[in-house]
């Protein structure tokens, strides 16, 4: 049981993070650990304590049922392209994250008074 669910979270952390376009190291220095960690983690060999699977979520913008359960289990809620557009804003600098945001807002706003 617990070597699945270790297999489990390895492969949702090791996914986003990649669709992060980070580095094993990168995250690692996010999280405040070692870089073998990470790759322990991704391998299923070693199930990350409670606060790091938080932070992982938190850092890769995923749900925390994105992360423990399976795919064909995950809440209905949580959509691909939103989970993959958060993991990309979160992977920005802070001042790049508000410049997307700023240009979304626009663009939403347009569309809403027909312009788009």
């Amino acid at each position: 049981m617990l070597h699945t669910l270790a297999k489990r979270i390895g492969s949702s952390v090791a996914e986003a993070r990649r669709r992060a376009r980070l580095s094993q190291q990168q995250l690692a220095d996010r999280l405040k650990v070692s870089r073998k960690h990470i790759g322990q983690i991704e391998r299923g060999e070693r199930t990350p304590s409670w606060p790091v699977t938080v932070r992982l979520a938190e850092l890769l913008g995923l749900s925390l049922d994105a992360i423990v359960l399976s795919k064909d289990k995950r809440s209905h809620r949580t959509h691909d392209w939103f989970e993959e557009a958060a993991t990309l804003l979160r992977a920005l600098p802070e001042e790049r994250r508000r410049e997307v945001l700023t240009i979304l807002r626009v663009m939403a706003t347009s569309k809403r008074r027909g312009k788009g």
